[in-house]
């Protein structure tokens, strides 16, 4: 008895964080369960706007061709039927599945690692929280670009009509470049990808947490790092913090996407390819695409975080997640 109120005392004596006790998840399951969450959210984010990433790679590629959303949308149906918009729609959502089945696996499980690392704290805590939010995302992409540069070059091939299905992008990039072609463009998205995604889940976790903390103000309660967001929060958060991260890194996507898609003789020197398209275009060139790239960030974001919460939280309910709480500042002590 008297080790169990040590213990509790201890506990009640930490100004910032207290666990609720509701229960815990492995790692191992943990993992599984936003692998599965992650993997579904891919596929429906990808599926359901293909369409608009089509128009952004079409743009990106032939800048010259093509000019504005609906004209490049009006050149791809008009050159190649509508059927056009969703090139390349099922090699996506089959890459899309295990690319972001690893990369959410990883943020998730990495977060809980450092999290556990800082004595078990939660997300609710601040000065360590960016930081932990950065790295995890940074890891989520160098685990998931082994899958995804690949995928993104098969895509991103059959929507500038390179070739008419993924086997033929396969036989077609080994005979002209050898299958290393299809990891052309790794070091541009990882370039991207880092700087971008981890911008982007700093962000998403951010407005939630201050979503979280306008709410106990207004309740005169607790932020909880459990609280469940609704839907219409997560699509806002994600939205918001999708647009914002795309918008600072399109000149990397700009040189990701004309490296996945030239031809043989082109560049493979970021710097050099960079170089050619200051000089023939100016430095619009390197925004090129950006409001179609912009909008299909926020709505990327949107539908893929708030599918990926929505999935996550029917496959790990809340008496099975960690949780914790922190106490507003204006409210007592704990007691």
């Amino acid at each position: 008895m008297i080790r169990l109120r040590a213990a509790r005392d201890r506990r009640n004596a930490e100004p910032c964080l207290v666990a609720n006790g509701i229960g815990s998840i492995s790692a191992l399951n943990l993992a599984q369960r936003t692998a599965l969450a992650g993997a579904l959210a891919g596929m429906v984010s990808f599926l359901t706007l293909h369409p608009l990433d089509t128009i952004k790679t079409v743009r990106q590629s032939s800048p010259r061709a093509t000019s504005g959303i609906l004209a490049t949308a009006a050149f791809i149906t008009r050159e190649r039927g509508w059927r056009g918009l969703y090139a390349g729609a099922i090699p996506a959502a089959l890459g899309a599945a295990p690319s972001s089945a690893i990369y959410f696996a990883t943020y998730e499980s990495t977060k809980a690692f450092l999290f556990g690392r800082c004595g078990g704290a939660s997300d609710a805590v601040d000065g360590i929280r960016v930081p932990i939010h950065l790295t995890a995302a940074a890891c989520g992409n160098l685990a998931s670009s082994v899958l995804f540069v690949p995928k993104e070059v098969i895509k991103q091939r059959l929507q500038s009509g390179y070739a008419s299905n993924a086997v033929a992008v396969v036989l077609k990039l080994k005979k002209e470049r050898g299958l290393s072609a299809l990891f052309h463009g790794f070091r541009a998205s990882l370039l991207r990808n880092i700087p971008s995604n981890a911008l982007k889940f700093v962000i998403y976790e951010e407005i939630k947490q201050v979503l979280r903390r306008t709410a106990a103000v207004k309740t005169g309660g607790a932020v909880s790092h459990g609280r469940e967001l609704s839907g219409f929060e997560h699509w806002i958060a994600g939205a918001i913090a999708g647009m914002t991260a795309s918008a600072v890194t399109t000149p990397m996507d700009v040189l990701k996407t004309r490296l996945a898609t030239q031809h043989a003789h082109g560049s493979r020197s970021l710097v050099r390819l960079a170089t050619t398209i200051l000089r023939e275009e100016g430095p619009v060139g390197l925004y090129v695409g950006f409001r179609s790239r912009v909008l299909l960030a926020a709505l990327f974001s949107a539908v893929g975080l708030g599918s990926y919460e929505l999935f996550r939280k029917k496959l790990m309910p809340p008496e099975t997640a960690p949780r914790f709480v922190e106490k507003v500042a204006h409210n007592e002590g704990p007691k």
